[in-house]
């Protein structure tokens, strides 16, 4: 939750000037990258090459875009694989039952 506040707080931090606008973006992947080094990079070591992941939030993680999380010098939504928020496990059932 710590994790999720800070950076939501800091990605919506704007500045007045390019400094405070680049310290913002600053502040803002360092806590991105600790919330997705928190969240993600233990999922990523479990699906390993995955190219899609259907992930099921909880709590404060309903807050996040987990595809916009700083990674390297982009973000997960440019390297990681295609990532599916969905609002139940249930949604995973085909339409017709099992």
């Amino acid at each position: 939750d710590e994790h999720v506040s800070r950076w939501r707080k800091d990605a919506t931090s704007t500045g007045l000037i390019t400094q405070l606008a680049a310290d913002s973006d600053r502040a803002s992947r360092a806590s991105g990258t600790a919330l997705r080094e928190a969240v993600w990079d233990p999922l990523a070591r479990a699906v390993g090459g995955a190219t899609r992941v259907f992930v099921v939030p909880d709590g404060s993680l309903n807050l996040i875009n987990f595809a916009a999380l700083p990674a390297g010098d982009g973000y997960l939504f440019e390297n990681g694989p295609l990532v599916h928020v969905l609002s139940a496990e249930r949604d995973m059932v085909p339409a017709g039952g099992i």
